[in-house]
């Protein structure tokens, strides 16, 4: 035992088997490598192929623009985005004030898109038929609430998430 808290196996049991973060972790986990291996043989993952489908929905677009439609951190996002520019599937140009950099697909991230959408279309076929298409649209409702819960959480707690209840000591 350290610092006088008790240890409960079967409080973090129940904590494991109902946690959010956990269990949507797990999910994506699973349905991330699904569709990696499918992507293969294009060479792309599917994190890299969310960035370029979201950048070509989008258009040109900024990087704080597209850190919203991905719910990822931009300085994560910029991270993530200097590989494609490397591969040149994503550029980077002067927006109109000449002070933000817009990001667009290339001329190679347009092809490597339309070479990877038929295999994406397989993998989402694939999950679908064992997931079930007529519960598909209802989940995809859930997971857009639970971005939202999440979201409305962060803000409420001001990034901070203390305990509802005093933590138990020994």
């Amino acid at each position: 035992m350290t610092s006088g808290i008790r240890f409960d196996r079967e409080r973090c049991a129940a904590a494991a088997e109902a946690c959010g973060c956990l269990n949507i972790r797990k999910a994506s986990r699973v349905v991330t490598q699904l569709f990696d291996e499918a992507l293969e043989p294009t060479g792309l993952r599917s994190t890299q192929l969310a960035i370029l489908i979201t950048v070509a929905g989008h258009g040109p677009a900024s990087v704080a623009k597209l850190s919203r439609e991905l719910v990822m951190d931009p300085s994560t996002l910029a991270r993530n985005l200097q590989p494609l520019v490397q591969q040149g599937l994503i550029e980077k140009t002067p927006g109109p004030t000449g002070n933000r950099k817009l990001i667009s697909l290339s001329e190679d991230g347009t092809a490597a898109v339309a070479r990877a959408i038929p295999l994406w279309e397989a993998a989402q076929k694939r999950l679908l038929q064992h997931f079930g298409s007529q519960r598909w649209p209802m989940f995809m409702s859930f997971l857009s609430q639970a971005v939202a819960a999440g979201q409305s959480a962060r803000s409420e707690a001001g990034g901070a998430i203390r305990p509802l209840h005093p933590v138990a000591s020994a």
